[in-house]
């Protein structure tokens, strides 16, 4: 069974998916949200290295997967902002062509014995409306914070990445950043499951390029079937 489906793939198939649909709002509590290890062998994502020019390069993720999982996941993402009693959410990412084994999505709950001096908040509610995404770089240009965009680490099960072979051989992602930055994220991946999305592809670059992710974050594209880099045979499996 594929868990990520099972907790949410009947949500996501119920939300409506053209631009002219109501909003959906999103509380605290509102969503299901799994505490322990999730898995889906529905989604893929490889690992890459973005070029530019001759003097920088930095990693980049790339994302496979049909509308209905990155509704999923979107979900996922949300489920987890707004739980107050979740901290992490662990997807396992079970397909044997998936470069990345595990995907961190983590909250930014804090436990109130923990906190030291300052002023703190929680996100309240995120009032969701369809968007057709029509746009290559659908987050560049956003008047924001650089750390209200999306965050993806890529990193390792210990967190740690000394060696080069340690370096090399990471297959964790940490996500997705600052709550702002993980809706962010979140909201595209609705958006990207609308039944009027006709693009098939979706780039966020880092500040070298079409600035669309937060500091220190790896860039990320995200793939649709019929883009240029789809392969049908990943999913040919899957029911």
């Amino acid at each position: 069974m594929d868990k990520l489906h099972k907790f949410f793939g009947k949500l996501a198939s119920s939300l409506p998916t053209t631009s002219d649909s109501e909003p959906f709002i999103v509380t605290e509590n509102s969503l299901p949200c799994p505490q322990q290890l999730i898995s889906t062998g529905r989604l893929v994502v490889k690992k890459g290295v973005h070029q530019y020019g001759s003097w920088y390069h930095i990693d980049q993720l790339l994302f496979f997967a049909h509308k209905e999982t990155y509704r999923q996941l979107s979900f996922l993402i949300l489920g987890c902002i707004f739980s107050s009693n979740v901290s992490k959410v662990e997807l396992l990412l079970t397909h044997k062509e998936s470069d990345i084994k595990k995907i961190i999505v983590e909250s930014q709950n804090l436990d109130i014995d923990t906190l030291t001096g300052g002023f703190y908040a929680k996100p309240f509610a995120f009032k969701y409306w369809p968007e057709v995404q029509h746009r290559l770089h659908p987050l560049h240009n956003l008047q924001v914070s650089d750390w209200d965009l999306p965050e993806l680490l890529l990193t390792n099960e210990d967190d740690c990445c000394i060696t080069e072979e340690d370096w090399k051989t990471r297959s964790v992602i940490r996500g997705f950043g600052t709550p702002s930055g993980a809706t962010r994220f979140a909201e595209l991946l609705l958006n990207i499951g609308l039944s009027e999305t006709e693009r098939q592809e979706f780039y966020l670059e880092s500040y070298v390029g079409n600035k669309s992710v937060a500091p220190g974050s790896a860039e990320a594209r995200l793939w649709l079937p019929g883009g240029d880099y789809w392969d049908d045979s990943l999913f040919a499996q899957c029911g």
